[in-house]
């Protein structure tokens, strides 16, 4: 997985079809055991999409990539102050969307619905913890924050982001901030 950057998983199970056409004596159990030692994760990355990626990309990754996705958050408007901080407080622990949901529209009752639920996961980097996403299993989607799950965001990502390229010359990433890295 640390070589891929991440695999396409809005479908819980493609990533177990990806990895078992790539790598020679692929089982599920394989993937199984890393969704359930954390050591991967389903979270919004790439384009605004569940993605496939070790807790350490996921980590250093969401930071570079999170204004990209609060940017798909514009079109629903102003969202109110401190629901960052709100979705953090109640994923901080696994919680179904359904679950998630109904608590952000008590808080926030004249929020539409699908801006809220759409916000949480794009205001906080959530993962979709077991069972989903495990091979043979199912269930509802249910979030955790990544923070609480696998750890703090990596502290060199953005730095690591912005390295120049040997290629090019030019940075890496339309993200950089001068000074940054």
């Amino acid at each position: 997985m640390q070589h891929l950057a991440g695999m396409q998983s809005q479908l819980p199970l493609s990533p177990y079809v990806g990895l078992w056409s790539r790598v020679d004596g692929f089982t599920p159990e394989l993937l199984v055991e890393l969704l359930e030692a954390r050591q991967v994760v389903r979270i919004v990355l790439q384009r605004n999409t569940v993605h496939l990626v070790t807790a350490e990309d996921a980590r250093a990754f969401r930071p570079v990539l999170q204004e990209v996705v609060v940017r798909d958050l514009r079109r629903y408007g102003t969202l109110p102050d401190g629901l960052a901080s709100v979705v953090q407080e109640l994923a901080s622990s696994p919680v179904s969307r359904a679950s998630l949901r109904a608590e952000l529209v008590a808080r926030y009752p004249s929020v539409a619905p699908a801006a809220l639920a759409h916000a949480a996961r794009g205001l906080r980097p959530l993962v979709q913890v077991p069972p989903r996403g495990v091979w043979g299993s199912g269930g509802q989607v249910t979030y955790a924050d990544l923070e609480s799950w696998s750890g703090p965001p990596l502290p060199s990502s953005v730095g690591s982001c912005c390295a120049t390229s040997p290629r090019t010359g030019r940075r890496r990433s339309r993200t950089c901030r001068p000074g940054a890295g």
